[in-house]
């Protein structure tokens, strides 16, 4: 009898909770996003109500370059993005945003000159927050712009491939930065 009150009492609360949140037409959108908070590439965006977002946006691109340093070279970059709506109308959303990134670099190189060998990482992590405003167009296609402060770490290493030294001393090298930040994108949202 007791747990089957506590059973009644749970679907009670969670009846009102689910009450009290209206549902929007859409509950995804898919499109390209920019943001030196939470990075860039192709982005999805899962929207739970009209009031909770949760934006995940990525890309990875490779490259092989034949000069004088051979290179290969390998580009990506992942972000999650939070947000909270502040105010809401059929063609506009403004929200508060709060995210985190990265974006990796990595280039090998392979010199014919007799140099060594050496592999170079650069990993850029970002976090912040900020204010944005979403314009729908035709209930479906948004265009949103957003501006905020960011936090960065910027490392950088140096390694080589043929066990010789690197030819970059120090081996490793970081950065700290605050700053103003700012992001834009465009989306579909089904």
């Amino acid at each position: 009898m007791h747990k089957l009150l506590i059973i009644f009492l749970f679907s009670g609360i969670m009846a009102l909770t689910v009450q009290g949140q209206t549902a929007p037409a859409f509950h995804h959108q898919i499109g390209v996003s920019g943001s030196t908070i939470s990075g860039m590439g192709i982005s999805y965006q899962y929207i739970f109500t009209d009031n909770y977002r949760m934006k995940l946006s990525g890309f990875v691109l490779s490259s092989t370059a034949s000069t004088i340093y051979d290179s290969d070279d390998l580009y990506s970059s992942i972000g999650l993005e939070g947000q909270k709506t502040l105010f809401l109308t059929e063609a506009t959303r403004l929200y508060v945003l709060l995210g985190v990134g990265m974006y990796r670099e990595r280039s090998q190189f392979f010199p014919e000159n007799g140099f060594s060998s050496y592999a170079r990482t650069e990993n850029t992590y970002t976090g912040g927050t900020g204010f944005g405003i979403e314009l729908i167009a035709a209930e479906r296609i948004s265009f949103h712009f957003d501006v905020g402060l960011a936090y960065t770490f910027k490392e950088r290493k140096y390694a080589s491939i043929d066990g010789s030294t690197p030819p970059v001393s120090p081996t490793f090298r970081s950065e700290v930065g605050i700053g103003i930040a700012g992001g834009l994108g465009f989306g579909y949202r089904f």
